[in-house]
């Protein structure tokens, strides 16, 4: 096991899920790219996941990535912690041992990012903001009533966990036109974002199985909009923002995710595909509609994190999901403090994916320096080496 408790450059911790695999950690391929591109930038980066974390031995067991291959290794307390952890009991975990890791220490715990509560709050947020309203869909959290109310005004619902991610758990439930003694049809994704359907005689039935589909966990219902694409894919935009080494907001980058014919989600991890953005909407809305909606999502992806920031503190990063109509209508569907980036690379947006992992880089050294400017190695890199 390396020991890197005497490390000379500042540290950049990764928390991440544990996974089923020789190297227990989540996103290998993403920690692998971090502490090649954190390496020429001056901060040492090592991954970890909650089961590393030793309060009492202060100390952290975690993973580097040198000549090759994967090594574990031994570190204090990171300056800075890049939290990728998904898996919320690890997480609720990970942060309790490394606040008694601190106080065992005597030192401060700093998290690159914090975190947004679930999809109502947020929702909620959004929605008092009047230049925001106006472009979020009809959301109410989930209960009998809501439920039948929705379904009786609009062709169908969409239901998805307040805590959910890449589509998981959701569930999408309609009304079928001359369908005889089944006239309620439902589709989802269960906890393996495998597809599933059921259908339903009354609405009774339905509501009995989407409750006990859900159990305890809350979840929000909002109309089933018609955001799919003129051959039926389902599809919207992710906007992936950043900020960068001055502490700065900037828009990384946008790009089409596009799921299966007839598909309920477009994410990848269900099986979506990354599109180019400005051709894949001028394909479906024409030259003119697609500039507006490319001006107009740049323009809320600026907008977003600062009122966002307001109300829950320090992010770092966010991912906004943005929906577009059959009408060309604008829609904010949801905002991830976690984002994935490999749209960039499927893409083929090379400066895209670099700044994607680069920037998380570049803002934890300007905290760095906020933190300890004396154990900050300027460097003599300029932008263009640093995202090459």
């Amino acid at each position: 096991m390396l020991d890197l408790h005497a490390v000379s450059k500042p540290m950049l911790g990764v928390l991440v899920s544990t996974a089923r695999s020789s190297i227990p950690i989540g996103e290998p391929g993403f920690c692998r790219r971090l502490i090649r591109t954190g390496r020429r930038l001056g901060i040492h980066v090592a991954a970890f996941n909650a089961e590393g974390i030793h309060p009492e031995a202060g100390r952290i067991d975690g993973f580097v990535h040198r000549d090759g291959a994967w090594h574990t290794c031994s570190f204090s307390l990171p300056e800075i912690i890049y939290n990728r952890c998904c898996n919320y009991r690890e997480g609720r975990t990970a942060r309790s041992r490394l606040r008694r890791l601190a106080s065992r220490l005597g030192r401060p715990c700093t998290f690159l990012s914090g975190s947004l509560p679930g999809k109502w709050q947020v929702h909620v947020t959004l929605r008092h903001d009047p230049q925001l309203s106006g472009c979020l869909p009809l959301t109410v959290q989930f209960s009998r009533d809501h439920l039948r109310d929705l379904l009786s005004r609009y062709q169908g619902v969409f239901l998805k966990p307040q805590s959910g991610m890449q589509g998981k758990r959701t569930l999408c439930l309609q009304y079928q036109e001359d369908s005889g003694e089944a006239p309620l049809s439902l589709r989802g994704r269960n906890r393996n974002n495998r597809p599933f359907s059921h259908t339903f005689s009354s609405f009774d039935q339905a509501y009995d199985w989407i409750a006990a589909f859900i159990r305890e966990q809350p979840y929000i219902i909002q109309p089933l909009l018609n955001l799919h694409s003129s051959r039926g894919h389902p599809f919207d935009v992710r906007a992936l923002v950043q900020k960068d080494g001055k502490g700065q907001w900037r828009l990384t980058g946008i790009a089409v995710r596009e799921g299966e014919p007839g598909g309920l989600t477009s994410n990848l991890h269900g099986g979506g595909k990354a599109r180019e953005a400005a051709d894949y909407l001028h394909n479906q809305f024409g030259a003119d509609k697609a500039s507006s909606v490319l001006q107009k999502i740049n323009q809320l992806s600026m907008y977003i994190p600062p009122v966002l920031e307001s109300r829950y503190g320090r992010l770092g990063e966010l991912g906004i999901d943005f929906g577009i109509d059959r009408s060309g209508q604008l829609w904010i569907l949801e905002v991830n403090s976690k984002p994935g980036r490999a749209v960039f690379t499927e893409i083929g947006d090379q400066a895209g994916a670099a700044a994607a992992v680069a920037r998380p880089l570049l803002y934890a050294r300007h905290l760095m320096q906020r933190q300890v400017p004396a154990a900050i190695r300027t460097g003599t890199l300029t932008t263009s080496q640093v995202f090459s």
